[in-house]
């Protein structure tokens, strides 16, 4: 368990930094003229509190429009274990389990809490995979 811990550490510290060369040199990552934050993409992995599972936000009809959040982009490989599809969106939008995603999305969802984010976009659950209109 340490060396797990230790490399997700590592991952932590890289990430953030990275994080804050966008956010201090990047004109697109800061918020809009209008002083809002950047529009929030129609769904979301929204992480609650540290004591929760996370669950699929949907902004479309949310008082909540504007955002920031952090995105996952990891290659598929083989069949993906966990995705939204039109049959699982209600159970998603209710709690998506930590002990059901796999250890690329729980240590995503780990990292992304402790940087201080609310919100995580991962393709796979936030795109519903079974619609054509998704």
């Amino acid at each position: 368990l340490i060396p797990r811990l230790r490399k997700l550490w590592e991952a932590f510290r890289r990430v953030h930094g990275w994080l804050k060369v966008c956010t201090e040199n990047h004109q697109a990552y800061s918020t809009s003229t209008d002083g809002l934050q950047p529009r929030l993409p129609s769904r979301l992995i929204d992480f609650g509190s540290k004591d929760s599972d996370p669950f699929l936000f949907e902004s479309e009809g949310s008082r909540v429009k504007h955002g920031t959040w952090v995105a996952l982009s990891h290659c598929w490989g083989g069949k993906q274990p966990l995705m939204t599809e039109i049959r699982t969106l209600k159970d998603r939008r209710a709690y998506i389990p930590l002990n059901t995603m796999p250890p690329l999305f729980k240590d995503t969802v780990v990292i992304t809490r402790n940087l201080g984010y609310c919100y995580l976009w991962i393709d796979c659950l936030c795109i519903i995979q079974d619609s054509p209109e998704d």
